[in-house]
């Protein structure tokens, strides 16, 4: 992830430095970028953090007790922080996190999600928590996607196999041209796929790269794809397979899991090793999307 963030803030600031009139070093350039994925891991805690629910009933403490009972009985994967009365509710979400409220009445003035469900816990009831839930995990499964994600993003004519460059900028140069020419990216996108590698190389490890440039050069997302006949020396590392990715940014472009893949695909020599012996496109393609990485 890191790469890639570095990237988006360099481009970033290169827009500042556009409109107003000062450089900003690329150490600071480095700790923003710590800054900005400091916080999208704590985003992504708090995301697959089991949820914490807060219990609402106004019909006495053995009704209370038995409607916590019935939920945590049904619903392991929630957490019961605590079962409250109506009016005791903002002073309890003061002192402690909660993500759904579980009311057997409505709740004003609250900006926390809630559900109203019948004390008897009836099978409506069950259905909204079900949808709760389902609506939870697919937000927090982004980086548990499957492997087709990398191949919903490809085509076989930008998978190149065999190339012998001499030079990693002869290859950035030749995957963003055979963009340009499927009308996938703006014509400019290649020069600034180019001048984000001579900033610096956008190797990842375990012979990796993800070269590229700005989003909204992007006209239709899409990942072209070089395999190399020999390791090319890739600023500090060497590189036998790499991605340019050319993804837009749209809500729909699965950004984060694409780049997930593609770390763990950098930890994992096996696969690589695999996908450099595919004898042919629909090889590499079964490989990447067959295998559990």
């Amino acid at each position: 992830m890191y790469p890639y963030m570095l990237s988006m803030v360099t481009l970033s600031l290169e827009k500042v430095s556009e409109k107003f009139p000062f450089d900003i070093p690329e150490e600071e350039a480095a700790y923003i970028v710590l800054h900005f994925q400091a916080s999208i891991e704590r985003l992504d805690a708090e995301n697959y953090a089991v949820p914490r629910v807060l219990i609402v009933c106004d019909m006495g403490i053995g009704m209370s007790r038995l409607l916590q009972a019935k939920v945590e009985k049904q619903y392991q994967e929630m957490k019961i922080v605590g079962t409250v009365g109506k009016g005791e509710v903002q002073r309890f979400i003061k002192r402690e996190q909660v993500h759904l409220i579980i009311s057997t009445t409505p709740i004003e003035k609250i900006n926390i999600p809630t559900i109203i469900i019948s004390p008897l816990l009836e099978a409506t009831d069950k259905e909204k928590l079900q949808r709760f839930l389902k609506k939870k995990a697919g937000r927090s499964s982004v980086l548990a996607t499957s492997p087709q994600v990398l191949h919903d993003f490809m085509e076989e004519e930008l998978l190149f196999l065999n190339i012998n460059p001499q030079h990693r900028f002869q290859v950035v140069e030749m995957l963003g041209n055979a963009l340009y020419k499927q009308g996938k990216v703006e014509k400019s996108y290649v020069h600034q796929a180019l001048l984000r590698e001579r900033k610096s190389a956008t190797a990842i490890g375990g012979g990796i790269a993800i070269p590229h440039g700005d989003p909204t050069l992007v006209i239709a997302s899409t990942i072209a794809i070089a395999v190399l006949t020999e390791p090319l020396e890739w600023g500090k590392e060497e590189v036998s397979i790499v991605f340019m990715l050319a993804l837009a940014n749209e809500k729909a472009n699965p950004i984060k899991a694409i780049i997930h893949k593609l770390s763990s695909l950098s930890n994992d020599p096996m696969t690589v090793r695999d996908l450099l012996n595919a004898t042919d496109k629909q090889a590499f393609l079964r490989v990447l999307t067959e295998k559990e990485w």
